[in-house]
C-alpha cells in the first residue's frame, strides 16, 4: 500500500515445480488449505473453493484470532511481509502450519530502513536485482522459507505497474523490460535454493493513470506463465459502489493477458459503502470461477499507514456484512 496521491484509481503504495508437481505436493501437505482451489478433486471436496485470507498489522496471531472469531471463520491463508533484510519469522510460520494456514509471503526488494514513498533508491533498482547485488539476502530468505518444508504463496515485487516503489519501471532509473528480467532472476535463484513448492503470485495494482509517469502495460510487465502460477492484484474501495467497480477493469485485462487463475491478493474497503461493498463481494467472486481467493487487509492509517481505514472489526455493520459474505460463499 502506498502513501499519498489518489489519482483515479490508484490505491497507494532446489528445483522449480511444474503446476502438476505443485498440486501433487500440495495435496500431500496438510498446511495447504488455502491452495485447494488448485488441488485434487479430494481437496476440493473438503476445502472451500474460494479461500479467505487475512492480513493484520505486524501479523499478530492474537489479532488474526480476534478477527476470525468476529467473522465466524479462521482464514486459511495469512499474509506476511518480508524485506531483503528482514528476519524470517520461522516460529510464526510454523505456527501458521500447525493452524492449517498457508503463508502468503510478500517479498519487497528493499530495506527495513527504506522510507515509505522513497522511490529514488538506486541500491534497490531493478538493475541491482538483475546484477545479483541482493543475491545473498535472497538466498538466505529462500533457504529459511524452504527449511519449513511447507508450500507457500510468494508475491514478489508487487504493484509494479505504478510509481511508488523503487522496483516500478516508471521510477528510480529503471528501464523497460527490467522488471521481467528481475523477476526471472529471483525465480531462478529461489528455485535453486529450495525444493518446497512455491505458488508465485504476480500482483499488479488495480489499473492506474498518471500525468507524470510513463506506466508500462500489464503485458509489458508480465514475466511469463512459466514463472508465474497465479495472477493477483491490489485493489481497495474508497467508497466504491461495488467490487465490480473496484476490480472489474483490472480483472478483465488480467484475463486477456493469461489463462492463469486469479487471486485478489490485497483488498479492503472503507467509507459509507463498506458494508454494502463487502456483501457484494460474494456474488462477484462466485461469478468468476477463475478467482480462487482473496486476502483482506484489516489495516488503517493508524496501524500501518494504510491509505484508508479498511478495518471491519471496529464496525459492527462491516463485521456483520463480512460474516454474512463468508457464510454465503460457503453455502453457494
Amino acid at each position: 500500500m502506498i502513501p499519498g496521491a489518489h489519482l483515479e484509481p490508484s490505491d497507494g503504495p532446489g528445483r522449480r515445480f511444474s503446476r502438476r508437481g505443485f498440486l501433487a505436493a500440495a495435496a500431500a501437505v496438510p498446511v495447504v488449505v488455502g491452495l485447494a482451489a488448485c488441488g485434487t478433486t479430494d481437496a476440493r471436496a473438503t476445502t472451500p473453493k474460494v479461500f479467505f485470507g487475512l492480513d493484520v498489522p505486524f501479523d499478530q496471531v492474537g489479532e488474526v484470532d480476534r478477527v476470525a472469531a468476529l467473522v465466524g471463520e479462521q482464514p486459511s491463508v495469512v499474509s506476511l511481509f518480508l524485506k531483503l533484510d528482514s528476519d524470517v519469522p520461522l516460529a510464526r510460520l510454523e505456527q501458521m502450519g500447525s493452524a492449517g494456514q498457508t503463508p502468503f509471503v510478500t517479498l519487497e526488494p528493499w530495506s527495513l530502513a527504506s522510507a515509505r514513498g522513497q522511490v529514488d533508491q538506486p541500491q534497490y533498482s531493478l538493475a541491482s536485482i538483475i546484477n545479483g547485488d541482493h543475491d545473498t539476502d535472497l538466498r538466505t530468505i529462500a533457504s529459511k522459507l524452504g527449511s519449513l518444508g511447507q508450500p507457500f504463496y510468494l508475491r514478489f515485487a508487487h504493484e509494479m505497474n505504478a510509481w511508488w516503489y523503487p522496483w516500478c519501471e516508471a521510477v528510480n532509473g529503471n528501464r523497460p523490460g527490467q522488471y521481467v528480467h528481475a523477476w526471472r532472476h529471483v525465480h531462478q535463484l529461489f528455485s535453486s535454493e529450495t525444493g518446497v513448492p512455491i505458488r508465485w503470485v504476480w500482483s499488479p495494482n488495480r489499473l492506474v493513470t498518471s500525468s507524470h509517469y510513463k506506466i508500462p502495460t500489464l503485458a509489458e510487465l508480465f514475466p511469463g506463465g512459466d514463472v508465474v502460477h497465479v495472477l493477483g492484484m491490489t485493489g481497495y474501495s474508497h467508497d466504491d459502489p461495488s467490487p465490480l467497480v473496484t476490480f472489474g477493469p483490472t480483472v478483465d485485462q488480467l484475463k486477456h493477458l493469461s489463462s492463469l487463475p486469479l487471486v485478489l491478493s490485497e483488498i479492503g474497503a472503507e467509507g459509507g459503502s463498506q458494508a454494502s461493498w463487502i456483501r457484494q463481494l460474494q456474488p462477484f467472486l462466485r461469478h468468476d470461477p477463475r478467482i480462487q481467493g482473496f486476502v483482506y487487509f484489516e489495516t488503517s492509517p493508524s496501524t500501518t499507514g494504510a491509505t484508508g481505514d479498511y478495518q471491519i472489526a471496529t464496525s459492527p455493520r462491516a463485521t456483520s456484512a463480512f460474516k454474512e459474505m463468508l457464510r454465503s460463499l460457503r453455502a453457494s
